[in-house]
């Protein structure tokens, strides 16, 4: 006759056989660190998007949830990836529209223009670039708020 008559055996769980053999508790499974580390930079990207750094943050999330996978795909792994991928293509987008928006307002042929008459070898080259592009920039800026209702910088 069997000691355990209803059928329940401790060491199915973990526990061990009569001998104490075996662990104290049913084995748990290891933390995802690279699975939560996709999910903060997913995050994190979508945050810094309005700093322009969500392109560096939705890599590090799309490259953390590959990482994390060894059989099958976490949530957090999942869902990290998700977010760094739309959070890539809306940087990816706005990248374009603005490269756009400088090409059709002929902005960017105005900075190339005002470029080449910049002395290169003078101390004050840096300031003189950053000088033409403020102002182009400040300019297409308040042309484009006057054309929505008078409003200029």
């Amino acid at each position: 006759m069997d000691q355990y008559s209803n059928g329940y055996r401790p060491e199915e769980e973990g526990f061990g056989g009569p001998t104490g053999s075996g662990s104290a508790g049913p084995q748990s499974s290891p933390v995802p660190y690279m699975a939560y580390a996709s999910l903060i930079f997913s995050i994190l990207s979508l945050f810094m998007l309005f700093f322009g750094t969500g392109f560096f943050f939705s890599a590090m999330g799309i490259i953390f949830a590959l990482l994390s996978r060894k059989r099958a795909m976490e949530t957090p792994a999942k869902v990290g990836l998700v977010i760094s991928v739309v959070s890539l293509v809306i940087c990816l987008l706005c990248i374009l529209g603005t490269v756009y928006i400088l090409i059709v307002t002929g902005t960017w042929d105005r900075i190339l223009t005002a470029l080449q008459n910049v002395d290169m070898s003078s101390a004050n080259a840096y300031n003189d670039v950053m000088d033409i592009v403020s102002k182009e920039l400040t300019d297409l800026l308040n042309n484009s708020l006057n054309s929505l209702g008078g409003l200029a910088l």
